[in-house]
């Protein structure tokens, strides 16, 4: 097993994830294809299962299970067409003043956030 110095793994990683950036790859490739490239030159096949132990107790989290289901009550109020009612809504109710968009955003978040539960 190699044992590289921290600056010679922090090299390699920031050139990996450069090349890889540079070649077209996504970003969210490029950073898990270097930050798995480093994790095994620093700890060998042990940092390989701390990543896979990491990713497992972060989708373990019980908190979680709210970000899709509020995804699911985004499309659904778009695809219902109750957001644009409340857009009119709202304009109607605010288009005289200045920066009446603006307010009338927040206006809108502040209902669906209520409707929401939140």
């Amino acid at each position: 097993m190699l044992d590289p110095s921290p600056l010679a793994v922090t090299v390699i990683m920031f050139s990996t994830m450069l090349f890889m950036m540079v070649i077209g790859a996504p970003l969210a490739w490029a950073l898990m294809v270097s930050g798995m490239l480093s994790a095994y030159l620093m700890f060998g096949t042990g940092g390989l299962d701390l990543l896979l132990a990491a990713a497992y107790s972060t989708m373990d989290n019980f908190i979680l299970i709210s970000l899709p289901l509020f995804l699911l009550m985004g499309l659904i109020l778009e695809r219902s067409g109750i957001t644009d009612d409340l857009f009119d809504m709202i304009y109607k109710l605010m288009g005289f003043i200045p920066g009446g968009l603006g307010v009338g955003t927040v206006f809108i978040c502040a209902v669906i956030a209520a409707m929401a539960g939140v």
